[in-house]
């Protein structure tokens, strides 16, 4: 429904009905819904995020007292909304990066248009104001229910992102290294996390990684093809339905990378400085986050959707903003 109402918002009716369609055909999205992982929680998190964004912008002309406490309370419900998602995965950052990026760059002649200023500045101020406090709750929650106080740094996933042996994803001997510091050594995992950060340092400093040819698989691991609802599911399926899973799912991923492609080559003019271009921003947000940390085949899930979004406006000859 997000993403319906998004593409209505932006685009228009047809578009809307289109990527609504896409969503439903999209065949890794339907094997990932016979299982219970976090992407789903994340993505539909996400998306709210953009739509409240989607909607604040139309109210940006509008200075009235109305109109700003309207922008603080959507603040507020965002940064609600990107503590439970990253909770769920930490990502959060991206958006708010490419939130930022957009309010202070993007917006073309908007930039010089001081009144569609202070609703965007009330909106992001109240955003943080309520995103960092609730971190040390959710951290708290965590410390509670686990006996540990949770790490704030990813040592383990910086470390296993720049296995050259693994191409920056799962590593058996990683884990292992990770268990023996807290089961072996006896460290905390904030402590483990901060020791396996240390090795990382060291694993990227050592002169032995071929940086271009890991970031090069590590793209290809996270972007190249979209076998991951197969792949996990692999265990409680036939290899022939595997197998055929997969070539349906890649068929389907590289048509909707063609049909976003042209709709960017077509329409990216069009977008004229709107929140549109939250969505390219988190894709390459998300690309170049991944390029630090471990990979997985299901991270690229919550691109999909976004994809779909631009795919919509492929065969659409002029955008709403033009």
């Amino acid at each position: 429904m997000l993403i319906f109402l998004l593409c209505l918002h932006w685009s228009g009716k047809k578009e809307a009905c289109f990527a609504y369609l896409l969503w439903i055909l999209c065949p890794s999205k339907a094997i990932y819904n016979t299982m219970v992982y976090s992407e789903a929680l994340y993505t539909n998190l996400l998306l709210l995020f953009i739509y409240i964004v989607s909607r604040l912008e139309s109210k940006t002309n509008d200075n009235s007292s109305h109109v700003l406490l309207w922008a603080a309370l959507l603040g507020l419900l965002s940064g609600l909304i990107l503590r439970f998602l990253n909770a769920a995965r930490p990502i959060a950052a991206v958006p708010i990066i490419a939130l930022f990026i957009w309010i202070v760059l993007l917006r073309q002649e908007k930039l010089a248009v001081k009144k569609t200023w202070l609703p965007l500045i009330v909106f992001s101020l109240a955003l943080v104001i309520l995103y960092i406090p609730t971190g040390k709750v959710w951290n708290q929650f965590m410390a509670e229910k686990l006996g540990d106080e949770p790490s704030s740094t990813p040592g383990y996933s910086i470390y296993v992102g720049f296995n050259e042996d693994s191409q920056g994803s799962y590593s058996e001997d990683d884990m292992d290294l990770f268990q023996d510091l807290v089961y072996g050594k006896g460290l905390s995992p904030a402590q483990a996390q901060e020791k396996m950060l240390e090795l990382a340092k060291e694993r990227i400093t050592d002169g032995a990684i071929n940086f271009p040819k890991l970031l090069v698989n590590k793209l290809a691991t996270l972007l190249g093809n979209d076998e991951g609802g197969a792949y996990y599911a692999r265990e409680s399926i036939t290899s022939t339905v595997y197998q055929v899973l997969s070539l349906i799912s890649n068929i389907f991923y590289y048509v909707l990378i063609q049909l976003a492609v042209v709709a960017l080559i077509r329409g990216l003019r069009g977008v004229n400085g709107s929140c549109q271009v939250l969505v390219p921003l988190y894709l390459i947000g998300l690309t170049l986050a991944q390029m630090l940390v471990e990979v997985a085949l299901r991270y690229h899930y919550s691109m999909i959707p976004m994809l779909v979004i631009i795919a919509a406006t492929a065969f659409t000859r002029n955008s709403v903003n033009e």
